[in-house]
């Protein structure tokens, strides 16, 4: 009796001891797997993405020269920045932008008073969904002789009765831009020499 009891206790204690070490081993191996991969790297690709994509300090304000009809005159450019958005512009101090879930919208703001007839867009969109906005809006759009921008994938002009304008078509990060704009034509000195203020002074977030 006395040998089943001490045979009884020995299987035991070899079943705690194998239990212990099994344990131990997966313990050791959690924090094997811990150490390779830190918290800090298990982000999403969205988390991930925007810790590296960090919206840039930029000064607030540059001065610049614009040249309508000849003449020269000074400007100040205002920063536009948006954390959910993947550039910055700098915009005329007679202009006023207004962030959208996909760009940026630009409107003449002449002596305070805010016009969206003439309008400049900076959006990530496809050009299937940026031609029929302006289809929907009245405009015809005809492909250009050349292009006015050496960035463009393609572009259109942009028509209709009393307005002129331009669509531009590219890629940027591996998604689809367009940067485009239409106007008044009585605007047309004005408005083309703000927009390509505001074209050269773009800064990508890369």
């Amino acid at each position: 009796m006395k040998k089943t009891h001490l045979f009884f206790m020995v299987v035991m204690l070899a079943i705690v001891l194998i239990g212990c070490g099994t344990s131990l081993n997966d313990d050791q191996e959690h924090a094997d797997q811990t150490e390779d991969h830190p918290e800090s790297d298990n982000l999403t690709g969205v988390e991930s993405n925007q810790a590296e994509k960090q919206t840039p300090n930029l000064a607030e304000q540059q001065e610049a020269t614009l040249e309508i009809e000849g003449m020269e005159e000074s400007t100040t450019l205002l920063l536009y920045q948006d954390e959910g958005i993947d550039f910055s512009a700098y915009i005329p101090e007679d202009m006023v932008g207004h962030f959208e879930q996909n760009g940026l919208n630009i409107f003449t703001n002449y002596n305070g008073e805010k016009n969206e007839d003439a309008r400049m867009f900076i959006m990530e969109a496809s050009k299937e969904t940026v031609l029929a906005e302006l289809q929907t809006a009245g405009f015809t759009t005809k492909e250009p002789e050349r292009f006015a921008y050496d960035f463009s994938d393609q572009e259109f002009q942009v028509e209709k009765q009393g307005f002129i304008g331009r669509v531009s078509f590219f890629t940027k990060h591996e998604q689809d831009y367009s940067i485009g704009y239409y106007y008044p034509e009585e605007f047309a000195d004005g408005f083309s020499a703000r927009s390509a203020l505001i074209i050269d002074h773009l800064v990508w977030h890369d």
